[in-house]
């Protein structure tokens, strides 16, 4: 009773997330080489006027009985600068997608019940926007479920020519609550860079997923 059996799907909510920020340390200078690869991936994606991500992840959960359970999904993003993008994702949590064609943005996943629709329109006059998102990421998962995840959401401002770039640290735990299978953890987050609208120093995150092993 309340284990993950081999081969079993999970469902994954998120209960809590939350996240403090702290102005107390200066940014540091960023690895020149570093640098220069990042530049170099976001002039490539700067160039072409249509281009397609197709990205897919799995993490493997091992409890300390020997059981195991998987969490995947796989995502799909499709751009072209002259009619909008269309994004959609398969995880436990069922599809997303997100269609942007101009006007508004609409998100909707059916086994979520979510169906939104955000206007994106203003004054012609308003100002420009050109901005590019980077999220490399690492994760390791130990036999005793521990999940070790070092990644960064690092953004260029090409209107303004500014970089934000925080580095995450993240330490998750599978476990049980009674016979509830959670997946509890937090991190650390370093502002490596900021822009004049980030924040900078040190910031903090906790979070916990409740699984829903199914059959």
């Amino acid at each position: 009773m309340g284990r993950l059996r081999k081969g079993q799907p999970v469902v994954a909510v998120t209960l809590i997330a939350a996240s403090m920020t702290a102005s107390t340390a200066s940014a540091q200078d960023i690895d020149p080489g570093a640098d220069d690869i990042l530049r170099a991936m976001s002039d490539y994606l700067a160039g072409p006027g249509s281009f397609s991500v197709t990205a897919d992840a799995s993490t493997d959960i091992l409890m300390r009985d020997g059981a195991k359970g998987q969490l995947t999904a796989t995502g799909q993003m499709v751009l072209d600068r002259a009619t909008g993008f269309h994004v959609t994702r398969k995880g436990p949590a069922g599809q997303t997608t997100i269609v942007f064609d101009g006007t508004p943005i609409a998100i909707a996943n059916e086994a979520l019940g979510l169906h939104l629709f955000i206007p994106v329109a203003g004054d012609d006059d308003r100002a420009d926007i050109s901005t590019t998102f980077l999220q490399p990421f690492i994760a390791c998962t130990t036999p005793e479920a521990w999940t070790f995840t070092v990644n960064s959401e690092a953004s260029y401002d090409w209107e303004d020519e500014e970089w934000a770039i925080p580095i995450n640290l993240q330490v998750s735990k599978m476990t049980m609550i009674g016979k509830q299978p959670v997946s509890i953890g937090g991190g650390v987050r370093y502002w490596a860079e900021s822009g004049p609208s980030s924040p900078e120093g040190w910031g903090a995150r906790l979070f916990v997923s409740l699984l829903f092993p199914k059959g």
